[in-house]
């Protein structure tokens, strides 16, 4: 271990060996980060998988003790982890159309860069500790997986990174981020969250249970429930799973 870091070949997931140390050790620093070059078993959101090609990418996982934070409003973690990563690659990679595409994967243009799982331990209505998981594709050229839409900062800008020079950067960028939640900024948090929001703004196409819709992003509650404003005026809410978004390949 280094600089508060932990730097693997291997591993399940980095979530899972965060959570093994958890476990076993009561004196773990917050801002801990376990980096691994290759998840055997990397996951997404629900039972969803994620697919890395081995030392291409940033696969890696944070230990946070958000204790400001009522578990009831426990989405503000997905929200200061996404900005944190759009920060990074606005500003660090200087990619321009990076969004976030509800709840928590970020998109550049119309396809997905980087992954995030957050999984909280809560304590009553406090959240005792989150792990963030956040596989983010960089390097990476050619995906085998059948994910529709893979995208990696070597494909969007034409170049290639040096894992490490650039985990600090990102690393760094949601501790800011991070800085702002702990001194109870929640309100500016949303709303930047919100500015930042795929498809936001305009009439785009949904599926759920029902079938295609047009809607346009009406708000995100404090709890992460989704409200689409459809053109005849009603308003649907969606935990997450329930509604799907219609990418364009363009």
């Amino acid at each position: 271990m280094r600089d508060n870091l932990i730097h693997l070949a291997s591993t399940s997931s980095t979530n899972d060996y965060m959570h093994h140390l958890i476990a076993c050790d009561d004196s773990l620093t917050e801002g801990l980060v376990v980096w691994s070059d290759f998840q055997t078993e990397g996951k997404g959101q629900v039972s969803n998988t994620w697919e890395s090609e081995a030392g291409q990418n940033l696969t890696f996982s944070m230990l946070f003790f958000p204790s400001c934070v009522p578990a009831a409003e426990q989405f503000l973690l997905s929200q200061f982890v996404s900005l944190g990563i759009v920060d990074y690659l606005k500003g660090s990679v200087g990619l321009s159309d990076v969004t976030i595409k509800w709840p928590n994967d970020i998109y550049w243009k119309n396809k997905k860069i980087c992954g995030i799982l957050i999984e909280n331990l809560l304590v009553g209505s406090s959240i005792s500790h989150t792990v963030v998981g956040i596989g983010l594709n960089v390097n990476q050229k050619k995906f085998l997986s059948d994910a529709p839409n893979p995208v990696s900062m070597a494909l969007a800008t034409k170049r290639t990174f040096n894992l490490e020079v650039e985990l600090p950067k990102l690393v760094e960028s949601i501790k800011s981020r991070y800085l702002q939640l702990i001194k109870n900024d929640f309100s500016t948090i949303r709303a930047q969250y919100f500015a930042s929001m795929y498809h936001g703004g305009n009439f785009y196409y949904y599926t759920d249970e029902k079938g295609s819709f047009a809607a346009k992003i009406d708000s995100v509650a404090d709890d992460g429930i989704l409200s689409l404003r459809l053109v005849s005026g009603e308003v649907r809410k969606y935990a997450f799973k329930e509604v799907s978004f219609i990418i364009s390949n363009k």
